[in-house]
C-alpha cells in the first residue's frame, strides 16, 4: 500500500524533523531498513526517501541527524518468529515464501544498543549500517525453531507461497560496498563526501518529496511510479550521491 507507506513513513518523518528543528533537538535517529537499498517495494522505497529527508536536514542544520539501517529483529512485534511459533503451535502448515530466500537477523538487545550507539557516533547527515553477520535461510530458521519446540522432522508441513511483488530473494545492507568504519566495530557509515549540500539541490529534492506526500493524500494513481523514481535515482548533489 504505497499511499499508507508514504503517509506513515515519509510524512511522519517530515513532521518529526520539522518539530525537532522548531524545538532545537540536538540529535535525531531515523530507523531505516535493508529494504531501502535498491528498493523494489513501497515500504523500502518510502524508507529510502526518509533517509534522504533526514540527511538533507542534518546537513542543513549541521546537527547529528542520521539514519541507521539493519535487517530483521528476532522476536519483535509483527516479525517472522512470532508468526512461525503460532503456526507451529497450531500444527502447521508453516508458510514460507521460497526455500532459498535469505534474510539478515539480530536480537532485540543488539538492535537497541546499536541504535543508541549509532546516535552517539553520528555526524550530520550520516547513514549508518549495522553489521549483521551472514544472511540466514528462512527455511533453516523455521526448521531450527520446530526442533526447539520439540517437533520431529517432517511432523509440521511447510508450504511455499512464492515470492510476492516488491519482495527480494536476498536483502542488501550496502549500496556501494565502500562503507567507512567508525569507532564501533559493528557500525559502518556510508560515504557522503564533504559536509554540506547546495541549497538549490535541497530545495528541488524537498519540493519533489512534498509533491509525493500530496499525491499520497489524494491517492494519485501515479504515486507508486513517482515513489520508486525518487527512491532509486541518484541525487543531483555530489555531496550525497553515495547515500
Amino acid at each position: 500500500n504505497a499511499a499508507s507507506a508514504v503517509l506513515n513513513n515519509v510524512k511522519g518523518t517530515w513532521n518529526l524533523l520539522q518539530l525537532c528543528e522548531e524545538y532545537g533537538a540536538e540529535r535525531f535517529v531515523m530507523v531505516s531498513t535493508d529494504k531501502a537499498v535498491n528498493p523494489v517495494g513501497a515500504m523500502g522505497a518510502s524508507k529510502r526517501v526518509c533517509e534522504i529527508l533526514t540527511s538533507l536536514t542534518g546537513f542543513r542544520l549541521q546537527k547529528p541527524y542520521s539514519s541507521v539501517r539493519f535487517g530483521n529483529v528476532l522476536g519483535s512485534s509483527g516479525s517472522l518468529i512470532p508468526l512461525l511459533r503460532t503456526q507451529i503451535e497450531n500444527g502447521g502448515p508453516v508458510t514460507l515464501t521460497h526455500p532459498d530466500m535469505t534474510r539478515f537477523f539480530m536480537l532485540i538487545p543488539e538492535a537497541v544498543s546499536l541504535v543508541l550507539m549509532s546516535a552517539t557516533l553520528s555526524q550530520a547527515g550520516d547513514i549508518n549500517v549495522l553489521k549483521m553477520g551472514e544472511p540466514i535461510r528462512i527455511l533453516e530458521l523455521a526448521k531450527s525453531l520446530m526442533a526447539l519446540m520439540g517437533k520431529a522432522d517432517g511432523e509440521i508441513d511447510i508450504a511455499f507461497t512464492g515470492v510476492r511483488p516488491g519482495e527480494k530473494m536476498f536483502e542488501e545492507l550496502y549500496l556501494t560496498g565502500d562503507e567507512l568504519t567508525t569507532r564501533h566495530a559493528d557500525i559502518l557509515t556510508v560515504p557522503r563526501g564533504e559536509a554540506g549540500v547546495g541549497l538549490a539541490s535541497d530545495s528541488a529534492v524537498l519540493a519533489r518529496i512534498e509533491k509525493l506526500i500530496q499525491m499520497a493524500e489524494c491517492q494519485d494513481p501515479e504515486l507508486t511510479t513517482t515513489l520508486r523514481t525518487i527512491a532509486n535515482e541518484p541525487l543531483t548533489s555530489d555531496k550525497i550521491i553515495n547515500i
